[in-house]
């Protein structure tokens, strides 16, 4: 078959280096853990920490062995502030020890990406993808502070993987189901993984027909036992739904259970933000596209415009509609006063890099990518808030991951292009620098949120919450006051909690 570079450029997995693991795990410990011993207090994230995760695992550490679950101060399922809570009872409640904790779960997440691209698209893509990937604000914050996302993009990360996997067999099953329990476990919201394992075993391994619907009863049997592997976790969820009423504990209930049908247009426009800056890896596929399949590229095109146009973009945040992208709206024209010409312009591009990396992949790569996103963004469209932070995180670990299978080159005539041969190498040479653009633009923004951000403030109410925070803060604030290192906002604040 043909590949998109020389083999030679793809180092074979047993003698892909670790020093991308490595490097990775050492720029993130170097630029995370300086902010977590000094106990810096800026930022959305630490604001997060002190209101909600903070007291949540204070509270359930005091309460330890026997947690009360049934309502506390985070929307997310409780694993991850169980694994601290135990941390604080069992070694030490101190912040700086709880949030190295946390951290703990950011570095296995980042050395598991890194190490699988470095097996797939050599060492320095690698290092540069994993490392845009630990300095995007969403993550990086979630390193430092005490937050739950990195733990739950940890088993993200391990299901898609399985899913990329070309054998099905009982290690996908039992491990694939396994993650699944702990990421529902972590997150409620990242159920949508589970479409991955239905979608990976009904395409099958390496072995299976690339026509979708041939052999249709070895593909319902592994379907049929892929979904019996993700019951746990649908069964976990039950159980939840039960205790709490509803999908989020009660606290929550009724602030963040509204759709957004913004999601799909602000996610097509983030992924023509970050895509760009991967064209070295779906360009082939474009022009292929462009050459061979120009009705399936107009059609894209039509039904991204649709998605486009049809939700309001202006920016709105009691819509739900307000930070990263969202402040570019802002101050732009709208057309018919509801379509932000930002939205527009971004998202069309968002569906191009699509139509690139669908032409680049093979065809179980693309049909599991492609399962993995469309569960990813129908979930996230039940939310309320379209805020690109929930997003980030997943589009730069879907965008590492194809152009990883892109280079890989397993889709036939994936090398043939209509360039001539100068341009093709002038845009095969555009991945490195594309991708050392892309950390700089993430670094930059991260280091100026992180310094022009506000000290976080302990707040003791919400506008849209009926009741009080400190109604759930751990005994210990509630009879002697929250610890003196915090201001206390006894009004109420705008600001919109982690979700």
């Amino acid at each position: 078959m043909n590949s998109t570079a020389a083999p030679s450029s793809v180092p074979p997995k047993s003698s892909s280096p670790w020093w991308p693991v490595l490097a990775v795990a050492a720029l993130t410990v170097l630029t995370a853990w300086p902010l977590i011993f000094t106990q810096y207090d800026r930022d959305r994230g630490r604001a997060d920490q002190i209101n909600y995760h903070l007291p949540t695992v204070l509270r359930m550490g005091e309460q330890m062995p026997t947690p009360d679950i049934s309502d506390y101060l985070s929307s997310t399922t409780p694993g991850f502030h169980l694994v601290l809570a135990a941390v604080a009872h069992y070694v030490s409640d101190s912040f700086v020890v709880l949030q190295l904790a946390g951290s703990i779960f950011s570095l296995v997440f980042l050395c598991l990406v890194t190490r699988w691209l470095t097996m797939r698209v050599g060492p320095i893509p690698a290092f540069l993808m994993a490392a845009g990937l630990s300095l995007s604000l969403y993550v990086y914050s979630s390193t430092v502070f005490m937050l739950p996302d990195n733990a739950a993009w940890l088993f993200v990360a391990a299901i898609l993987f399985l899913g990329l996997r070309r054998r099905i067999d009982a290690w996908f099953y039992v491990v694939g189901g396994a993650c699944l329990v702990l990421l529902v476990l972590t997150r409620q919201s990242h159920i949508w993984a589970a479409t991955v394992m239905w979608a990976a075993a009904w395409l099958g391994g390496e072995e299976t027909s690339s026509k979708l619907f041939e052999s249709i009863p070895k593909r319902a049997a592994r379907a049929v036992v892929a979904f019996l592997a993700t019951l746990p976790a649908f069964g976990v969820l039950a159980w939840f739904h039960r205790l709490w009423g509803g999908l989020t504990p009660p606290f929550f209930q009724g602030y963040v259970e509204d759709a957004n049908l913004a999601t799909p247009a602000i996610v097509l426009a983030q992924l023509g933000v970050l895509g760009a800056l991967h064209v070295g890896y779906w360009w082939r596929g474009l022009a292929r596209a462009c050459s061979s399949a120009k009705l399936g590229v107009l059609l894209t095109l039509i039904v991204a415009f649709a998605l486009l146009v049809i939700p309001e973009t202006s920016f709105d945040p009691l819509e739900g509609r307000s930070s990263g992208i969202w402040g570019f709206v802002r101050p732009l024209p709208l057309i018919a006063a509801r379509t932000s010409v930002v939205v527009l312009g971004m998202g069309a591009a968002g569906a191009i890099v699509l139509v690139g990396y669908w032409w680049s992949l093979a065809w179980r790569e693309r049909w599991v990518m492609a399962a993995a996103l469309a569960g990813f963004v129908a979930a996230m469209t039940m939310n309320e808030n379209a805020w690109p932070r929930y997003h980030e995180p997943f589009l730069l670990l879907i965008l590492a991951t194809s152009s990883a299978l892109a280079i890989t080159g397993t889709r036939p005539g994936a090398a043939e292009t209509p360039l001539g041969p100068t341009l093709s190498r002038l845009l095969d040479r555009l991945r490195v620098p594309g991708l050392v653009a892309l950390c700089g633009l993430l670094t930059l923004i991260t280091a100026s949120k992180l310094l022009t951000g506000d000290p976080a403030n302990l707040r003791r109410r919400h506008p849209r919450m009926d009741r009080s925070l400190p109604e759930l803060w751990p005994e210990s604030w509630r009879t002697e006051g929250p610890p003196p290192v915090f201001s206390v906002d006894d009004g109420l604040d705008d600001a919109a909690p982690e979700q």
